[in-house]
């Protein structure tokens, strides 16, 4: 009897995954065409033609330290502003953590696509993080950010994006600035012309004299085009240092009109 099971569900995986990993070159699908900019990696690709972009999660976090799950709304909203620039607002907007309940900041900037060739690009995000949210969520004092992006694709399939950044921040503490050095890397594979999946490491490095633990994170995650302006993803991530995330799970919606 298992071995009869065993074959049958042999027989179906093969049927499941046959009409997309036995496809000729000739009939191999179309480049997937992401337009998010979460919740992991931001990509090189720009908002065109005088549109919009709106981008809303639900994100679920656990720190390591063993204080209270965190419930975030992030929300980033885009805006075509010319040839190669977009205009950018973002927030986690809000935040429960029992037992409170509140806003946090926001961050304005700009993303400018310098190089966008037909199978690689690249783009910097400039950003500053004003002290806007709740007591308790609101960051100490103005931060800024500045991000170099740069996508490549490889095959009509595999694609990978890197990011590099830094982040001017103040401790809440001593109030005193430090930098926050940033470096990630997704590996993509388009596994048909609707659906995504991906693979990220995130690593960030305070400032020695004031925390000095880097933290690395893993994540995995898929995106679903539901149509052309319209995607949904799913990320789940898990920290492999001592501090940071212990896990993480992220539910968005990218709506572009």
């Amino acid at each position: 009897m298992l071995r009869y099971l065993l074959r049958i569900g042999v027989a179906m995986g093969v049927f499941l995954i046959s009409p997309t990993f036995a496809q000729t070159k000739e009939s191999a699908p179309p480049l997937f065409q992401g337009q998010n900019d979460r919740p992991i990696l931001i990509r090189s690709h720009d908002i065109e033609g005088d549109k919009q972009q709106i981008e809303v999660a639900l994100r679920f976090s656990r720190d390591r330290d063993g204080s209270p799950a965190e419930l975030r709304l992030p929300v980033l909203y885009r805006l075509d502003t010319g040839d190669d620039w977009e205009f950018r607002v973002q927030s986690n907007f809000l935040t429960y953590q029992n037992p409170n309940l509140g806003f946090s900041d926001v961050s304005v900037g700009f993303k400018w696509n310098f190089s966008d060739q037909p199978h690689s690009g690249w783009s910097v995000v400039g950003a500053l993080e004003v002290p806007t949210g709740s007591a308790g969520f609101a960051d100490s004092g103005l931060e800024p950010t500045l991000i170099l992006i740069h996508d490549r694709t490889l095959s009509e399939r595999w694609g990978v994006t890197y990011n590099a950044g830094i982040t001017y921040s103040r401790d809440s503490d001593t109030l005193k600035y430090y930098l926050v050095t940033s470096a990630a890397a997704a590996l993509s594979y388009n596994l048909s012309s609707k659906t995504q999946l991906s693979a990220a490491v995130l690593v960030s490095t305070p400032d020695a004299l004031v925390d000095g633990i880097t933290q690395v994170n893993g994540a995995l995650g898929v995106t679903q085009s539901l149509s052309e302006h319209t995607q949904l993803n799913l990320t789940a991530s898990r920290s492999f240092s001592a501090t940071g995330d212990d896990y993480e799970f992220i539910f968005g919606v990218s709506q572009r009109f």
